[in-house]
């Protein structure tokens, strides 16, 4: 006996939330109709009616949180790991670990590492959402997050900003380095024509 838990509708479409039970429902649905599961999904998007600006704010947000959702794993458990530190060095614990010791600090290297290269796992992100280069745009968070970069901008009387912990720059970054490899292999398929 199949139960439905709960039925949401959002943005023009329904979800049915149907439990442990749903590869049987899924392998029973498939079976039904003939070849859609060989079919190609529809991709074009519908218009429903929504105003350019409405599209567009929903293309930056679907951006956004598609840059964001890989990275948030990685994120909670260098958070959750950065508290169990705090917690291990409580007094109150009785100091379990030392702020100065070597397991200490390497742990909270590994778990700041997270943080610190945010620009690079964004990046990656970002640019496989958009359809871009992942290594790119990685590599473009990599420079982001050179710690030398802010330090060279005093000498060449110029403000470089430190973005690490960034995300905002990083993708703007991955969707420029992807609309520019696109303008360049436009631009060699022209020529070479």
């Amino acid at each position: 006996m199949l139960s439905v838990i709960d039925i949401m509708h959002a943005q023009g479409q329904y979800q049915v939330v149907i439990g442990n039970e749903v590869t049987d429902v899924y392998d029973a649905v498939m079976k039904q109709p003939p070849n859609l599961a060989d079919a190609p999904a529809d991709q074009t998007p519908a218009n429903n009616g929504k105003s350019p600006i409405s599209r567009a704010f929903n293309n930056l947000i679907g951006v956004i949180t598609g840059s964001m959702s890989p990275v948030v794993g990685v994120i909670a458990a260098s958070g959750i790991i950065k508290g169990l530190l705090a917690l291990l060095t409580l007094p109150q614990l009785g100091a379990l670990l030392n702020t100065k010791s070597v397991m200490y600090l390497s742990i909270s290297a590994m778990a700041d590492s997270a943080f610190y290269f945010l620009p690079v796992l964004v990046g990656y992100a970002a640019a496989k959402r958009l359809g871009g280069d992942p290594i790119v745009a990685a590599v473009i968070g990599g420079v982001l997050t050179y710690p030398q970069l802010v330090t060279w901008g005093k000498g060449f009387k110029f403000q470089f900003l430190n973005y690490t912990y960034s995300i905002f720059p990083m993708i703007l970054a991955a969707w420029l380095a992807k609309n520019w490899a696109t303008g360049l292999k436009n631009t060699s398929q022209v020529i070479c024509k």
